[in-house]
């Protein structure tokens, strides 16, 4: 099987378009980072490569960590866009797609996978499905009320009740990687202001998640889950450790699977909790990157000092 890149996306942009500084990683953030780099290279054999802007390639440099990329793609713009960044804060998923002309798997910047996963049989992977019902409608409302300009709907797209977490993704056809890519940047750019009524992710989760549910089923594909059954979104507490599945194996995948996710939300909130997540991914982390983290995460108090 040809060479995997593994995609990962850091933007500021959406950010800095809202009038807000650049954030600097917290400590977890950036041993979770590095950790995943290094599982991605050393266990499934991936090549670690970052898409980022020329803000966030200058941060990385000053950390010490731009060399644990095997390539590094300073092309995600801070300009104005034909979309709203700030609307549309997970886009550069969709810029990297359209860039990268070899077989990848994108991963998120909080995920790790340590055990070794085979994308030999199967044209779309994923970490996990999510089913949709009627108290969905904080993060999966009704469509047509994101999609005003009925986009999705010109097209033929009727959307049903699941969606595709995006944390993890795999295409084996390059090329249907990008035109699910160019859709969801054109519907993008059909939205100018969000409803101040909705919950602004839901917009993102629209353009990502729920609409490659429907590309997949309109192509045939039915997608390889790392995590069997569904998540059941309406069912979850923002915070919670473990977030609800429905028929799953989510307990086994736990033990080689990390995604910090929602639990992010209460590590905000809580300086204890975040720092008692960093100590144990510090003692849990092989001892080759070990000096690295701790090394990055010092350099990274000089900065924000």
């Amino acid at each position: 099987m040809e060479n995997i890149k593994c995609i990962y996306v850091d933007w500021s942009a959406p950010r800095i378009l809202k009038g807000l500084s650049v954030k600097p990683k917290k400590e977890w953030e950036i041993a979770i980072l590095i950790r995943s780099v290094y599982y991605s290279k050393n266990i499934n054999g991936f090549s670690p490569v970052l898409y980022c802007d020329k803000i966030t390639e200058k941060y990385y440099q000053c950390l010490g960590i731009i060399d644990i990329f095997d390539e590094v793609f300073p092309i995600l713009p801070i300009e104005e866009k034909e979309y709203n960044t700030s609307i549309f804060w997970a886009a550069g998923k969709f810029e990297a797609i359209k860039h990268c002309d070899s077989p990848f798997i994108l991963m998120d910047l909080d995920l790790e996978i340590r055990k070794k996963i085979d994308l030999s049989d199967c044209e779309v992977f994923c970490s996990h499905e999510e089913r949709i019902d009627e108290n969905c409608c904080l993060f999966y409302p009704d469509p047509n009320l994101i999609d005003k300009r009925n986009y999705f709907r010109n097209i033929g797209v009727e959307f049903e009740n699941r969606a595709i977490n995006t944390s993890l993704l795999y295409f084996k056809d390059i090329e249907l990687a990008k035109e699910y890519a160019n859709i969801s940047i054109d519907y993008m750019k059909t939205v100018k202001t969000p409803d101040e009524n909705l919950e602004i992710n839901s917009y993102i989760l629209l353009a990502e998640q729920r609409f490659l549910s429907e590309f997949r089923r309109i192509k045939g594909i039915s997608p390889k889950k790392l995590i069997s059954g569904y998540y059941v979104p309406s069912k979850s507490v923002i915070g919670q450790m473990e977030p609800p599945f429905e028929e799953s194996n989510v307990s086994e995948v736990s033990k080689y699977f990390l995604h910090i996710w929602g639990y992010k939300i209460l590590l905000d909130s809580d300086p204890f909790l975040e720092m008692d997540l960093y100590r144990r991914l510090i003692i849990d982390s092989p001892d080759e990157i070990k000096d690295l983290i701790e090394n990055s995460v010092e350099l990274n108090y000089s900065l924000v000092q």
